[in-house]
């Protein structure tokens, strides 16, 4: 096997942060070309610039012809920076090499010293890899020892810059004029990937390759043309792909189309409406700025208590793969007619936010809709608000939750009723984060679903096969799991009244009693008549690239996704036994403990 890797190197005066990254970025791809162990792998090193940013570099590179044009050819842009396009990258090294795969990385990505022996072998089961980095330390030194930086762990970095694709598909790829340099670029190779391999797979946590620090200086305003120019790209991109129909290869896919129909960036004018994202389209797409206008005062606006939404929220919460989903729907029929997809706000769109006098910073502001839009479609009206309320300096975190869970409802109830009509938000990873949602909302109502880890564990294993939960080891599923208790206990600590704990075999094993007592805390009425319209709220709150959630969708039956199957391993068993015995005691759990959603089937609706 040989394979051909590329990078794009520029001169950078001594302030940039590529100034260090750069050469680190050269020694660690020598290095770890000799560090092959694989006696059929061969590895080229090739890198690509323009005439003024030639550099001398080590034998080890194939350096090709000089850059010619750049984006600038393509457009009109305010900024004049020189970026070129990834397919001028790309088209010279495939045209040269004889080599069976093709990486490209961004120029400040470093492998580790085994990253191509790891490529190679992941390259047996798959035939196209997205890689992404580890963050560690930032450093000013580009000639500190090499083992220095491979010996940190460092964090994982959500973005994409790290590829490798067969060569021989590349001639279906479908590029454009994007650019290197600016937001989308990511997307657009691995959108491209996914829809041209039969074998893609995304690596997310795996410590392959590290980058220097976070600073994301490239994100920044003055870049705005460049990155609209390349969103326009990715959105051509989308048409292209869903006239070939490839969309349904991946979940992400599907996804990106999705964001862009809800942008209206889709060039096409045939395009499908938002209905086919779960939504409606005679909905009521407020401008949401209207909403808060009045909201520009300079002291906090947490504590305010005006009626946008509802201050009386239900948040269901737990361990991933507990039952949460079918749990939210069950008491939609009971409760709140109004649920819509996961926000994951407080768990990833807050923790990314710059915030000063409780007013959220431009500077994060690309972030922020960068994130949203990984899970969510919004409206490009709340889009343009958030925008705009970034900018100018008035919008709170609070506000900005309160406008996606306005525009969220927006979806499925009339204008007259969002302000006072109940509503629950659904992230089990939201068990973190209950004091600040308590501070937001101090009547708020929680409910804990805890499950058998040991079905909660199969069931993560056997539907987030994107990420690599499936081969973490169970110590680590097992201290998520206890982690979901301890944090729910500690809020029962402080605030009992606030907070319900749901044992999801009760629900299976008497559906009339649990219920009972989940309205009784919510303080309504329990109809058992009703709760077999559920199916109804369970389309509204799986967005399409969900697919773990379809068959919650469909009804419970013993084909739904959440029932597991088999049992952990016998060491595994010991192991958890071991590590949360205490937990399970007081849950009445054992390993080996039926706990599937078909007993639930049975007792609820006879099927």
């Amino acid at each position: 096997m040989k394979i051909a890797h590329i990078i794009n190197p520029v001169k950078v005066p001594a302030s940039s942060d590529l100034f260090v990254a750069q050469p680190v970025t050269f020694r660690a791809m020598i290095h770890a070309s000799r560090c092959v162990t694989d006696p059929d792998l061969e590895v080229e090193l090739h890198v690509i610039s323009y005439p003024e940013d030639d550099m001398r570099l080590p034998d080890d590179f194939h350096v090709h012809p000089p850059l010619q044009r750049s984006v600038l050819d393509m457009g009109s842009f305010s900024r004049q920076r020189k970026l070129p396009l990834i397919r001028d990258i790309l088209d010279p090294l495939i045209s040269s090499t004889d080599a069976d795969y093709i990486i490209y990385s961004n120029v400040d990505i470093s492998p580790m010293p085994y990253f191509y022996d790891y490529v190679a072998e992941q390259l047996k089961e798959h035939d196209a890899l997205v890689i992404n980095r580890r963050t560690i330390s930032k450093s000013d030194d580009p000639a500190g020892p090499l083992a220095g930086f491979c010996s940190q762990v460092g964090s994982s970095h959500p973005g994409f810059d790290c590829f490798v694709f067969r060569k021989d598909r590349y001639n279906n790829f479908i590029l454009g004029s994007a650019c290197v340099g600016a937001n989308w670029i990511g997307r657009v190779l691995i959108c491209n990937l996914m829809a041209f391999s039969d074998k893609f797979f995304l690596e997310k946590e795996a410590h392959l390759t590290f980058h220097l620090g976070d600073d994301r200086s490239w994100k920044t305003a003055r870049n705005a043309d460049f990155d609209e120019h390349n969103e326009r790209e990715l959105a051509k991109l989308m048409v292209a792909l869903r006239e070939q129909q490839l969309l349904g290869k991946h979940p992400l896919l599907q996804q990106t189309y999705e964001e862009f129909v809800s942008k209206e960036k889709d060039p096409d004018p045939g395009r499908p409406k938002r209905s086919d994202a779960g939504g409606s389209d005679d909905v009521n797409h407020i401008d949401t700025s209207k909403l808060f206008h009045q909201y520009r005062p300079s002291n906090s606006w947490e504590g305010r208590d005006d009626n946008i939404i509802s201050q009386h929220p239900v948040f269901i919460v737990g361990y991933p793969r507990s039952g949460t989903t079918l749990l939210q729907s069950l008491v939609a029929t009971q409760y709140a007619p109004a649920v819509f997809p996961e926000t994951h706000f407080f768990s990833i769109t807050r923790t990314k936010l710059i915030v000063k006098d409780d007013r959220i910073q431009p500077e994060c502001l690309g972030d922020v809709l960068e994130f949203i839009h990984e899970k969510l479609v919004i409206a490009p009206e709340l889009e343009r608000y958030i925008t705009d309320a970034t900018r100018g300096q008035y919008l709170s975190p609070k506000m900005l939750f309160e406008s996606i869970v306005y525009d969220q409802l927006a979806r499925n109830v009339p204008a007259d009723r969002i302000a006072t009509i109940p509503w629950m938000e659904k992230t089990p990873d939201h068990i973190c984060e209950l004091d600040v949602i308590h501070r937001y909302y101090p009547k708020v109502r929680v409910i804990f679903v805890v499950r058998n880890p040991e079905y909660a564990i199969l069931s993560r294993r056997k539907h987030f096969t994107w990420n690599d939960e499936v081969s973490w080891p169970i110590e680590k599923h097992v201290k998520k799991w206890i982690d979901a208790i301890d944090a729910a206990d500690r809020f029962q600590g402080k605030h009992k009244q606030n907070i319900l704990f749901v044992r999801f075999e009760d629900l299976v094993d008497d559906k009339d009693r649990e219920m009972s007592r989940i309205c009784a805390f919510l303080g309504t009425d329990y109809q058992s008549a009703d709760l077999a319209n559920y199916t109804r709220y369970s389309k509204q709150q799986a967005l399409p690239w969900e697919t773990w959630k379809e068959d919650t969708s469909k009804g419970i039956s013993g084909k739904i996704a959440l029932k597991a199957k088999g049992t952990l391993s016998a060491g595994d068993r010991e192991r958890m036994t071991a590590l949360a015995g205490s937990y399970l005691e007081r849950f009445s759990y054992t390993c080996g403990q039926k706990s599937g959603l078909r007993q639930l089937a049975k007792k609820m609706f006879g099927c």
